[in-house]
């Protein structure tokens, strides 16, 4: 898993690619998909050599080390990965469909309502990242759309998080500063309209925006509970 295209070559011949690497951009064909390929070692030195072209996403070149094993132990760290992300799946999804449920019959408890969209925005996030299930699932799946969707539900998450604490601790967070977060989150979503060498570069401002008010948040938390309103 690179970015955002590669090669790769042991002992000077071709072992596989994924997208098409090329130094110039209209050459150039981005994939986000993980390659495995078998080979035999027929000698004690590995010569490998990547080849790798990115003109989309900010951060480009290599983001994992090369994994070398024998394939069964490679397949099995795969599909062990692969199953941990679809236990999480479908608990989250029993969650957020069992508090929809608690929303559609109750329909004055809106944070069942924010809860359960907090669980499907995680589903969706999950999908795009590690072992990229949605990929797996749709081999040609269009990458630059994955990764507005990736992007999205992590903006989305983070609006649907303030207002969650919201409806739980009206008294403790300031109705118009939770309006104004929701906004921001509203404006970096609609960023993933650019193209992705731009909404990407905003990931790093986003995270930081977010930790300053997860701790916003904590705080208030924790008001809430000397305040015995927990």
């Amino acid at each position: 898993e690179q970015s955002s295209a590669y090669r790769i070559f042991l002992n000077d011949s071709f072992l596989g690619e994924v997208g098409n690497p090329n130094l110039q951009k209209s050459l150039h064909i981005a994939n986000p998909a993980t390659l495995f390929e078998s080979f035999q070692a027929t000698k004690d030195t590995l010569n490998i050599v990547v080849h790798i072209s990115n003109f989309q996403h900010r951060k480009g070149g290599i983001w994992h080390s090369l994994e070398i094993g024998s394939e069964k132990k490679i397949r099995n760290l795969h599909f062990q990965a692969l199953n941990l992300e679809l236990f999480l799946y479908g608990s989250l999804l029993i969650m957020g469909i069992y508090h929809l449920f608690i929303y559609l019959l109750r329909r004055s408890d809106i944070s069942s309502m924010y809860f359960s969209l907090m669980c499907f925005l995680v589903v969706i996030r999950l999908a795009t990242v590690g072992e990229r299930y949605l990929m797996i699932i749709f081999p040609l799946f269009p990458w630059d759309l994955k990764y507005r969707i990736e992007y999205a539900s992590m903006h989305l998450f983070m609006g649907v998080v303030c207002l969650f604490v919201h409806s739980l601790f009206p008294q403790e967070f300031n109705r118009r500063l939770i309006q104004a977060v929701s906004l921001i989150c509203l404006f970096f979503t609609l960023s993933n309209l650019f193209p992705p060498f731009w909404f990407t570069h905003l990931a790093i401002p986003f995270q930081l925006f977010a930790l300053v008010f997860m701790l916003y948040f904590l705080g208030g938390i924790l008001w809430a509970v000397m305040r015995k309103r927990l």
